[in-house]
């Protein structure tokens, strides 16, 4: 993040221009070797980006500022829509549905029977809940293709049906 003192750029333009860096003439010269000095990087400035390059890395920038300022929203909505939302309604005196958030009314509108409440809900998602997961804890492992060339028969000893399973097992562990 950058500090108090300095100023944000609003626009990807002046993102641009800000990460420009002047460009050098190099060798030609006499005594100079030719081509870039010893650290010489993109990094220290000394050598310029491509205009592409430094346009991608402003939008980016842009993106992550913009995404930060609102992140404990965006997390919020897809924890939400990963569980899935579901509430409770039940008539009125008048025999309109009406939404039931305290606990004691729905107490009340259960133990008077079916047709004094509805539930609505949209589903959980699994797609998201998958996402989730595999950012906290990583993707699983994926499937492994085994190629098994013969298959136990009832004519297998002991011993060759022991050495076939060590084998896959090998497989498996390899």
């Amino acid at each position: 993040m950058a500090s108090d003192d300095m100023m944000i750029p609003q626009t990807v333009a002046a993102l641009v221009d800000a990460t420009d860096s002047p460009r050098k003439k190099r060798g030609g010269q006499p005594g100079n070797k030719g081509g870039r000095k010893v650290g010489d990087t993109v990094a220290s400035g000394r050598i310029a980006q491509p205009a592409k390059i430094r346009e991608k890395a402003a939008l980016l920038s842009a993106w992550k500022e913009a995404v930060s300022k609102r992140f404990d929203r965006l997390v919020e909505a897809q924890l939400t829509a990963a569980e899935g939302i579901t509430h409770m309604q039940a008539r009125d005196d008048k025999g309109r549905w009406q939404p039931v958030t305290d606990p004691a009314v729905m107490a009340e509108k259960l133990s008077e029977g079916e047709d004094a409440y509805r539930l609505s809900a949209i589903a959980p998602s699994a797609p998201i809940l998958k996402d989730i997961l595999d950012r906290m804890f990583g993707q699983a492992k994926q499937s492994l293709d085994l190629d098994l060339t013969t298959t136990p028969t009832a004519s297998l000893s002991d011993d060759e049906l022991a050495e076939q399973l060590t084998a896959i097992l090998k497989k498996l562990n390899g």
